[in-house]
């Protein structure tokens, strides 16, 4: 059915409007909705490096990992190599079948939620359930806007602002690219503020490589950042010379083969029935949580004020009628 333009924005208003009253709704159960930050990861933050369900197994062989690691249902399993993990591994099932090489070593400080605490690997854990549909909900929900996405292209050096992209009803910058391909010695600078959210949706699935390193500047941060590889099939891959990319990397129907990287922020990926691989000198750094800021309490407080003034509106109309 066809949805004129008109028609599309009307319907995007409602969406935006539904979403700011419910703010407070979506922040408690960390659910990414259009609310004051645009977008939040939700329960996806909890982890730097987050294995997708279906995975035939693979690979985490690189020390130290600085970041939490949740692993899904697998069917094969993720070699941890005994490393060095500053963080927990949790994983959705049975770790006895979905972890080898899990004699880890490691602190799991406070800024990523532990006590600190000795690093382990924990089996059944809902959390990574939570964390994977968050993170893939996040991928289609902001994916759905890449045919609106200021076009990019991406191969080699490349200077993107911020502000130059599609604003969406929710306040994001999109932009849209058929390719994301930095090259070795190249870099990719996204410009923006700290008030400033971007998304580049990848669409297709070929020459996709993290070869090259990807800066920010001006106060946008890695959680603000969303690289979303929506296209089905194929593989990113990145050998960088251990170069840094900064940002937050939705890969969840592409393999994913990355070595000789550092990524400071999240990862997220792995096609059903591809090996995933974060190895050979490929190092994370996971942000640490941020506390909300004052504007994001702000909206709790209007979208807890205006469903109180909806409920009393309900059941004062009936008493206004019978008077």
């Amino acid at each position: 059915m066809h949805i004129n333009s008109v028609q599309h924005q009307h319907a995007w208003t409602s969406i935006a409007r539904a979403a700011w009253l419910f703010a407070p709704l979506g922040i408690l159960l960390n659910i990414p909705v259009a609310q004051a930050d645009v977008f939040t990861l939700g329960a996806f933050d909890t982890y730097g490096l987050l294995v997708n369900d279906g995975v035939s197994g693979g690979d985490i062989n690189t020390a130290p990992v600085n970041a939490n690691i949740g692993i899904g249902s697998v069917t094969g399993p993720i070699n941890l190599h005994n490393e060095v993990v500053n963080g927990k591994v949790d994983v959705s099932g049975s770790a006895a079948t979905a972890v080898s090489g899990g004699a880890i070593t490691g602190t799991q400080p406070v800024s990523l939620g532990g006590a600190p605490s000795p690093a382990s690997v924990n089996s059944n854990i809902a959390g990574v359930a939570a964390a994977i549909a968050a993170a893939s909900g996040l991928s289609t929900f902001c994916g759905a806007e890449a045919a609106l996405g200021t076009a990019v292209t991406i191969n080699g050096t490349t200077n993107i602002n911020a502000t130059s992209g599609f604003l969406d009803p929710s306040g994001a910058r999109v932009f849209s690219a058929t390719s994301f391909s930095i090259g070795n010695g190249h870099t990719v600078t996204i410009n923006g503020s700290a008030s400033d959210y971007v998304v580049i949706d990848i669409t297709g699935t070929s020459g996709n490589k993290l070869d090259g390193a990807l800066t920010l500047k001006g106060g946008i941060t890695a959680d603000q950042v969303l690289i979303n590889f929506i296209g089905e099939g194929g593989s990113v891959q990145g050998a960088a010379n251990e170069a840094t990319l900064s940002g937050t990397f939705l890969i969840p129907d592409e393999a994913v083969a990355l070595n000789s990287l550092i990524i400071h922020g999240h990862l997220f990926g792995g096609e059903e029935g591809t090996n995933f691989q974060f190895v050979s000198n490929a190092f994370i750094n996971q942000p640490t949580s941020a506390v909300p800021e004052p504007s994001t309490w702000a909206m709790m407080l209007l979208g807890f004020a205006g469903l109180g003034f909806m409920a009393y509106r309900r059941k004062s109309k009936p008493a206004l009628m019978a008077a």
